[in-house]
């Protein structure tokens, strides 16, 4: 996570130092790659004479320059799909983008008008899309039922704060244009799977998701769903808790911070194992009246932990 992290930051720190295109630059290197493009569907493998090999360099150089340029739409687009993604890391998405926005730069045509960063986010999109779906997941989803279920989880959030409940199943298709069946089979598949000796091994270092343990107690699609949903309030929770209470949900579940076993967490705290257990059971509590709409019980004492 660390080497992923570091190598995402020194991208961005290089993609920061690439000036942006003009339009009248992108005109100007988007003829040129398609001139490039023409003389290589005619010639593909050579040889050239003299100007062709100038066309060759020339494109060459105004692809790259135009790649350069849109390093930082790339890094955008692939920073909204980390939270669709199960496996895939962020340098992971970066690069799959990258796919889809030489591909873009290659068939951009300056001639229809249209700028190119607005040409490009449909490449990069695809290209990240389509890892997902292909490499991120056991049970292969065609792109339209992605598109489908992160539609979903961009809409719900704010009809949620909108009508204080989550959308049914009905008011999802709708939204998506979509039938219910193909949804409910679009979110039956998106469960994922799970090893058949997962109940066998050490609890310690495969905790189960945050969330799932806090807003989806059931396994259903639906159920699922909703926790999803909630997602974005979880933050808002975590901010509730005291602040120890919070450093170690944060550490125990990677949010925004390596993820760490108890005993790591321990040694980290520098604090006994059994005293960190009751921290995070009773924020685990905390966060579960919250996402329930709970309120707590009157005898319940919120103590704290003392880090030295």
């Amino acid at each position: 996570m660390r080497l992923d992290t570091d190598a995402v930051s020194g991208f961005l720190e290089a993609a920061g130092k690439i000036p942006l295109l003009t339009h009248d630059e992108e005109i100007l290197l988007g003829r040129r790659v398609q001139t490039m493009q023409a003389m290589l569907a005619n010639n593909p493998n050579g040889p050239y004479n003299k100007e062709e090999s100038r066309i060759l360099r020339t494109g060459r150089k105004a692809r790259e320059r135009m790649i350069n340029a849109n390093l930082r739409l790339v890094v955008a687009i692939a920073k909204k799909y980390t939270y669709v993604t199960r496996s895939l890391e962020l340098s992971d998405l970066i690069q799959e983008g990258m796919f889809g926005l030489i591909r873009g730069v290659e068939k951009f045509d300056p001639e229809r008008g249209y700028r190119g960063s607005t040409y490009f986010y449909w490449w990069v999109r695809q290209g990240i899309t389509r890892a997902i779906s292909t490499t991120d997941r056991a049970i292969k989803l065609p792109v339209n039922a992605i598109e489908s279920l992160t539609r979903i989880r961009r809409w719900a959030p704010a009809f949620y704060q909108e009508h204080g409940r989550a959308p049914t199943l009905e008011e999802c298709a709708a939204e998506c244009g979509v039938t219910t069946l193909i949804l409910e089979h679009y979110l039956q598949h998106n469960l994922g799977v799970i090893s058949l000796d997962a109940h066998a091994r050490n609890d310690e270092d495969s905790a189960l998701s945050l969330l799932q343990m806090v807003a989806c107690p059931n396994d259903g699609p639906l159920e699922t769903l909703e926790a999803e949903i909630n997602h974005e309030g979880l933050t808002v929770w975590l901010n509730e808790l005291p602040a120890d209470e919070r450093e170690i949900m944060e550490h125990r579940y990677g949010l925004g911070k390596p993820a760490m076993s108890r005993v790591e967490a321990a040694d980290h705290f520098q604090v006994k194992r059994h005293l960190l257990e009751k921290a995070e059971r009773r924020a685990l509590a905390t966060l579960r009246r919250q996402a329930t709409g709970e309120q707590p019980a009157p005898e319940i004492v919120q103590t704290t932990i003392q880090f030295t």
